[in-house]
């Protein structure tokens, strides 16, 4: 969510900088992105390269689909920061920049300890979409039987990428939670 980003703006003490930034905070509450994206512009003019601002704008971009100007968005100098991969890659990838999108997510640390469930649900995609099943498979096994992340989406595609790598035998012994059972059962009833 954009609104992560507001806490800092509590007192600044320009009431037209205030008006501004409440409108922000309100176009965020109300899922209002072309809003944002005006409010933070006249931000930008009166608050030129206000991290905190660029970041509401890029999130903006984000929930838009307007991946082409997130991009350029974050070649800007101010939010070029290495917290911002993720967000890079994924603009990236939905661009099907695959290749460039991975050597950028591959450039993140992965924590053994606490390894971020998006990272490598996005890794993960990209190799299947590079046709490296296996690998792909691997990881979402890891986010599916190991972290145990939910959702039906994460075991069609750990089982799409079963299949695609030619790993009959862990297709077969796939074990969809009964979630997935009754997602996959009523898509493919109707048909």
């Amino acid at each position: 969510k954009i609104s992560r980003f507001l806490s800092p703006f509590i007192e600044m003490g320009d009431t037209r900088v205030d008006d501004l930034f409440q409108k922000l905070k309100t176009h965020i509450e109300n899922e209002e992105h072309k809003r944002v994206l005006k409010v933070s512009d006249e931000l930008l003019t009166l608050l030129p390269n206000d991290e905190d601002v660029l970041k509401c704008k890029l999130s903006a971009y984000l929930q838009l689909s307007e991946f082409e100007h997130a991009l350029r968005l974050l070649k800007k100098d101010p939010i070029s920061s290495s917290s911002l991969i993720f967000e890079k890659a994924y603009c990236l990838y939905r661009l099907n920049r695959i290749e460039e999108s991975l050597d950028v997510i591959c450039g993140l640390a992965d924590d053994p300890k606490s390894p971020d469930p998006r990272v490598l649900q996005l890794r993960a995609q990209l190799l299947y979409r590079l046709g490296r099943h296996s690998e792909g498979a691997g990881l979402y096994d890891r986010l599916v039987n190991q972290m145990k992340v939910e959702s039906a989406e994460l075991r069609a595609n750990l089982l799409a990428s079963y299949v695609a790598a030619d790993l009959p035998s862990e297709a077969l012994s796939f074990s969809p939670s009964s979630t997935f059972s009754s997602t996959f059962s009523s898509t493919f009833s109707s048909t």
